[in-house]
């Protein structure tokens, strides 16, 4: 298979992984304007939350009240043309109701209630504590921040229950009912009349869940892979090395050891004796024994054996 290798590799299988990831920097710029027209035809779903005032307690003790976004979904708009708004008319068309899905969280949709970036500003405290209802600085338009997660937490609720590893969900029945129980057991009696009134409706419901409702989860995960390939996973490969992403990645954001370029400097040096900073593909970095260097350093990184096929990378 080729580069399958990631931590044990010989030199014939850097030379041409190395040649390869060069070389596909020729395409980023087609490969970005792709994702852009991707992202156009997918659409995209804001959902506008109700509020509530809810009664947080300080770290000295003392009560505020603070404003918090709520599950409850006031108003939905969708991409005028896309494919979303087309599958979502067709799911309502089917008697489906779009609430049901997802409450379509973005994480990556963050408003400052500053001029800017608090990590821009010298006299904002980035050790300032924040809590599971409020974030300093940021001005939040859904629910849990975009994020549900389980609680990180060394407080116990009401009834003396511990919160850590609870969901975030307001729905969570366990939160709801207050304790830990076997829903089977205690829903059982319930369950059966359930399954009674929806069995002979399944068949419905499966041609909605599977032909439409699955199709909506599914573009929105493509629309927020493709926005994760475009906005971080080429701009910390390759930015400032290519026509559209002619900046250098933002330090406080990207780390600059994992850039391409830095890393096949980095592995230059291991493989290969440099002259005035430029590798000499013929000459193999193996060090001395009063100077070790280069491939003697590393247990999983070979030079080639004689035997070895030269022109393959297995």
């Amino acid at each position: 298979m080729s580069f399958s290798f990631l931590g044990c590799f010989r030199q014939t299988q850097w030379f041409f992984f190395r040649s390869f990831v060069l070389n596909e920097r020729k395409v980023v710029d087609a490969r970005i304007r792709v994702i852009s027209a991707e992202l156009l035809r997918i659409g995209s779903i804001t959902v506008f939350y109700g509020k509530r005032a809810d009664t947080v307690r300080n770290v000295d003790g003392s009560l505020e009240v603070v404003s918090v976004i709520t599950e409850q979904r006031e108003e939905m708009e969708i991409t005028p043309g896309s494919s979303l708004e087309k599958l979502f008319q067709a799911y309502i068309a089917q008697g489906g109701n779009p609430t049901d899905i997802s409450l379509y969280l973005q994480p990556d949709s963050v408003f400052f209630t500053g001029d800017g970036d608090p990590s821009e500003d010298p006299n904002d405290d980035p050790d300032e504590l924040a809590n599971d209802k409020v974030i300093p600085g940021t001005d939040d338009i859904q629910p849990y921040h975009g994020v549900v997660a389980a609680e990180s937490t060394s407080s116990y609720g009401s009834g003396g229950r511990y919160k850590g590893g609870m969901v975030t969900f307001s729905r969570d029945p366990y939160r709801r009912i207050g304790r830990d129980i076997d829903l089977s057991d205690a829903g059982s009696t319930i369950a059966v009349k359930m399954d009674y009134a929806r069995r002979w409706t399944n068949q419905s419901i499966q041609e909605k869940r599977n032909l439409i409702e699955q199709r909506i989860l599914k573009l929105c995960d493509l629309r927020e892979q493709l926005m994760q390939e475009k906005d971080e996973i080429l701009v910390q490969a390759v930015g400032g090395t290519v026509d559209d992403i002619s900046q250098a990645p933002n330090p406080d954001r990207f780390h600059r050891g994992l850039h391409l370029t830095r890393i096949v400097d980095m592995l230059d040096s291991v493989f290969y004796v440099k002259n005035a900073g430029v590798p000499d593909f013929n000459s193999i970095n193996l060090g001395t024994g009063k100077r070790p260097e280069g491939l003697s350093l590393y247990d999983t990184l070979f030079g080639d054996e004689p035997t070895d096929d030269k022109y393959s990378t297995a």
